[in-house]
């Protein structure tokens, strides 16, 4: 099965559990596309030489993020990405609005099964949605 794992954003567990999954995917004889932030990237946790990389331009930074979500070149690099893999499955692990429109655009750019991973639906205790940790 062809299946597209994207993770834009978040450190920490969401970053360790999408190392993990793609990882064991490509142990299952699974052709995987990791669609990753570079930002995130960390060879040391995307082991697997079956497993096929591509990066989206990222930064831990609010300013870059913000101007990545209101560019619509960058909508059009992950559809377009995404439309010509052509895969069985999308799997988003949800953790920023960029992801969430991609997954909205992708409704309507193609007949996708769409898989959708919240690592954390509420902030963890002491933690704050302003301040970020990088």
């Amino acid at each position: 099965m062809k299946i597209i794992l994207m993770q834009l954003t978040g450190r920490g567990g969401t970053q360790i559990y999408t190392s993990q999954l793609a990882n064991s995917l490509c142990n299952e004889k699974n052709n995987i596309i990791l669609l990753l932030g570079s930002h995130l990237f960390d060879a040391n946790m995307f082991e697997n030489p079956q497993l096929n990389l591509h990066l989206i331009a990222t930064k831990a930074s609010y300013t870059f993020m913000f101007l990545r979500l209101v560019n619509p070149v960058t909508y059009y690099e992950i559809i377009e990405y995404i439309r010509k893999e052509n895969p069985d499955v999308v799997h988003i692990l949800f953790e920023d609005l960029i992801s969430a429109i991609a997954l909205s655009l992708l409704k309507f750019f193609g007949d996708y099964r769409i898989i959708l991973t919240e690592h954390d639906p509420s902030l963890h205790a002491g933690e704050n949605l302003f301040v970020r940790a990088n």
